[in-house]
């Protein structure tokens, strides 16, 4: 079994489906998909399908399974299931959202494929690990000239502070998605920032040919808005990995004055501390990549993000809501 299989499967304890094609050198591993039990619910997770078994079936197949399986495989102890993906992903939508219409959570990511791929491509990814000299913001063309060019998001990179309590983050991730802006009825969308954030890469990467992102409506489920963004994931703060991300001191909270909270709050919320960002710095042992898992309230927030992931590492996929 892989690596991060064997991981999954053992050490947190996921149901792990797996679609094996025997060969004569041994079995293939086509397809794999997980849920976990994470607090009271179910989360979905890991959908992935060989480029050579797309287009068969085999993912409605697997998300089918999954469904079907993963409550009894957890002695009934879930109240719901839910799950996240990315809009550029139309593959995974329909199949996701034929199984589980009302529980998928939609979150944006940076930068474009066609960029990450050069990028990862020009340094010789994953044989060799970027450096300093070569950057991800500094092989999109413009991108960290726009970032660096963003007055307030400067100003804002010196205030965000490691979070030590899990329940703050929490609150704080509530507080941000109650408060974005919606691009649907159904959840917490925040199209406007994804677009400002796009400025930042999907336009410059288009000047090297990379496509441009279309923000289909991003969205969480109420369950989800106080977990942390994470790579194709989200985890609560309180869980195991979440309390060992805050504990390493990956995740930063930026707070705001009161001047900052949204017009119209109540006298209840106006003694309650304003929050601008919350920010995750992992790895993904699964995706091999450093993660900056950004939750904002504006565009200068999620510039001043990036920037701080860039001085953390060179090399990082971002996952915005």
């Amino acid at each position: 079994m892989p690596r991060c299989l064997a991981h999954l499967a053992h050490e947190r304890q996921a149901l792990l489906l797996v679609a094996e094609r025997p060969t004569d050198s041994g079995a293939v591993v086509e397809g794999v998909v997980g849920a976990e039990l994470r607090d009271d619910m179910l989360f979905v997770f890991g959908l992935r399908v060989l480029e050579s078994a797309k287009k068969q079936g085999l993912g409605r197949l697997l998300m089918a399974a999954v469904c079907s399986r993963a409550h009894a495989h957890f002695g009934g102890r879930a109240t719901h299931m839910a799950t996240v993906t990315v809009p550029i992903n139309t593959a995974a939508l329909k199949i996701i959202t034929h199984h589980m219409p009302h529980e998928l959570g939609r979150i944006d990511i940076w930068p474009a494929s066609d960029a990450l791929a050069a990028y990862e491509e020009a340094i010789g990814w994953p044989q060799n690990q970027a450096t300093r000299q070569h950057t991800l913001l500094g092989s999109i063309l413009g991108a960290l000239e726009v970032l660096q060019s963003d007055s307030h998001a400067a100003a804002l990179l010196p205030q965000w502070e490691r979070a030590t309590d899990a329940s703050e983050v929490a609150r704080a991730l509530v507080q941000l998605r109650s408060q974005q802006p919606s691009c649907s009825q159904a959840g917490t969308g925040t199209c406007a920032q994804q677009q400002e954030a796009e400025q930042a890469g999907a336009s410059s990467s288009g000047a090297q040919g990379a496509e441009q992102h279309h923000h289909a409506q991003a969205s969480l489920p109420a369950a989800l808005r106080g977990w942390l963004p994470f790579f194709y994931d989200m985890f609560p703060p309180g869980s195991k990995w979440g309390l060992q991300q805050i504990g390493e001191g990956g995740v930063y909270l930026l707070r705001g004055k009161q001047a900052d909270a949204q017009p119209g709050a109540s006298s209840s919320s106006e003694a309650s501390p304003v929050y601008q960002g919350v920010l995750v710095l992992s790895k993904s042992m699964e995706g091999r990549r450093h993660t900056a898992g950004i939750t904002a309230r504006d565009g200068s927030v999620i510039h001043s993000a990036l920037l701080l992931a860039h001085s953390w590492q060179p090399h990082f996929l971002a996952f915005i809501d």
